[in-house]
């Protein structure tokens, strides 16, 4: 170990504080795009600072320093849209970079706080920590609309056994499982004797085998149907700049550049084009003959080859009602037009909830978009049902599960194009990931900008466009899967192991109390 590097540790050792605020910076190395699942073990130094702190306070600002330090280290890439396009938003970058981390840094305050009063040993607080640390990362996907990006589950898509586990307890599971993998050091440097250790060892090893139990039967699925050679779709990725997409002067290239792709030559038959989301930038209702005879075109040139020649889009839309949608629009055999509304809209990107502060229009525009109003599959044609989720849905675990029918394929359109070149694009197509593997069904998502990618119900990537690549992907719809462990006994299994760990932390306490 070199000079510095011991430096660096006395250093932490002395400010505790600054220690658990850079073992949540650090952790972050086990998201995507570096994916070292283990770095995320160093969240057991914030789990073991909070256990052993003396008062209330201490330990919630331990553990809300980690917190922050995870979120701060992980979401920096929001604030690269506050200065993209024409309008410059700089002036909001201290809340975008600084602000959002605490927001999402309040759901670990709490649950720590509740750990801390409920427990009352360092043993009891350390189990519960990961019991309450879970529940709360729960109660991010829906409060204040929810917000489970970078939840820490996600670390388990770091390899192909540990991802088959989101099958068996999604990304919800997943959180819980991670916080106990961190506290196990923490937990065996705080139990004094050597049967108390041998004792965790003995479930450490015991939920070991039954992890890699499930891991192994994930691997030995088999689909329901295999891959459909007969149904193939196109991919289109245009690549363009988010300061250039909306520029009326660019507009007819874009969509030359979109149209080109689309009929460009194919050694199968096309039945299914996917063009990403608002990839015709104008409103539908304007110029829908417009974007109807570019699906003509599309249509009459691939069924000259045998294929339907489909086209699935995001588009903007004034409804009947003057009421602006992010839409998916389905055009297909026969001119038939199906359209889906976005049902989760991002805040202050897509609508703002406070609309009666007297600057907010001039910061956020005028007009708010109108969630949809069911989460509904849509029939495509040589597809049976598909489930179009636009942009940051698809970060939901419980999103899918709301659908009226259960879909044979998930469509993700999204623009990641706000984000540039950082790991945000890197995390969503993780995200997609998960959802497919927690649900069994197969995800096609396309991107603007990247990263555009087909992956299937067992979590494999079968086909991918890099991240500002322009260009489009052929390929067949991929094989159907039976529903997922998760996927029926969703909430059954998330609030097992919630009190499984925290009917563990109560009896550790009442154990050493009893010693005591």
């Amino acid at each position: 170990m070199t000079g510095r590097a011991i430096f660096m540790l006395s250093f932490l050792q002395k400010r505790p504080y600054l220690s658990s605020f850079f073992a949540g910076v650090f952790s972050t190395l086990s998201l995507p795009p570096i994916s070292f699942l283990p770095a995320f073990l160093l969240m057991g130094l914030v789990i073991y600072h909070f256990a052993c702190a003396k008062q209330a306070k201490s330990a919630v600002f331990h553990a809300s320093l980690g917190a922050y330090g995870w979120f701060l280290a992980s979401l920096y890439w929001i604030s690269n849209s506050l200065l993209v396009g024409a309008a410059d938003y700089w002036f909001l970058l201290p809340f975008s970079l600084f602000g959002i981390p605490i927001l999402v840094t309040l759901f670990w305050m709490a649950g720590a706080f509740l750990a801390y009063r409920l427990c009352g040993t360092i043993f009891g607080r350390a189990l519960g920590f990961v019991a309450l640390i879970g529940l709360a990362e729960w109660g991010r996907e829906f409060i204040a609309t929810g917000f489970p990006w970078n939840a820490p589950g996600l670390i388990f898509l770091a390899t192909q056994p540990t991802a088959g586990l989101a099958a068996y307890f999604g990304q919800t599971g997943l959180n819980f499982i991670a916080l106990f993998c961190a506290a196990i050091l923490p937990l065996y440097l705080l139990l004094g004797t050597q049967k108390a250790r041998a004792l965790l060892g003995a479930c450490v090893g015991f939920c070991a085998i039954g992890l890699g139990v499930f891991s192994w039967h994930h691997a030995q699925i088999e689909p329901l149907v295999p891959a459909d050679k007969t149904a193939m779709m196109r991919l289109i990725q245009p690549a363009i700049p988010q300061a250039d997409k909306w520029k009326y002067d660019k507009r007819a290239s874009h969509l030359s550049d979109l149209m080109a792709r689309s009929l460009a030559p194919s050694d199968k038959p096309i039945d299914l084009v996917i063009w990403p989301e608002t990839a015709f930038a104008g409103d539908y209702r304007r110029e829908s003959d417009l974007l109807n005879s570019l699906a003509s075109q599309i249509a009459t040139h691939h069924q000259k080859t045998g294929g339907a020649g489909q086209l699935l889009t995001g588009v903007l839309r004034f409804d009947d009602g003057d009421n602006l949608r992010n839409s998916a629009l389905l055009i297909a055999e026969g001119s038939h037009i199906s359209i889906y509304d976005k049902t989760h809209l991002v805040p202050f990107g897509e609508y703002v909830p406070w609309r009666f502060i007297p600057f907010i229009d001039a910061i956020a525009g005028p007009t708010d978009f109108v969630e949809g109003a069911e989460v509904r599959p849509l029939f495509v044609p040589h597809f049976d049902l598909v489930l179009p989720l636009i942009c940051y849905e698809a970060i939901f675990p419980a999103l899918t599960g709301k659908a009226a029918s259960r879909p044979q394929m998930i469509v993700n359109l999204t623009n990641d194009g706000w984000f540039g070149h950082s790991s945000g694009p890197y995390q969503h197509l993780a995200q997609t990931r998960m959802t497919a593997i927690s649900y069994g069904i197969s995800v096609v998502r396309v991107a603007n900008t990247g990263i555009s990618a087909v992956i299937d119900g067992n979590g494999t990537i079968i086909a991918s466009l890099g991240l500002g690549k322009a260009g489009e992907i052929d390929v067949m719809r991929p094989a159907i899967y039976a529903p997922t462990l998760f996927a029926r006994h969703r909430i059954l299994i998330i609030s097992s192991l919630f009190f499984v760990l925290f009917a563990g932390s109560i009896l550790l306490d009442r154990i050493v109390e009893k010693r005591q």
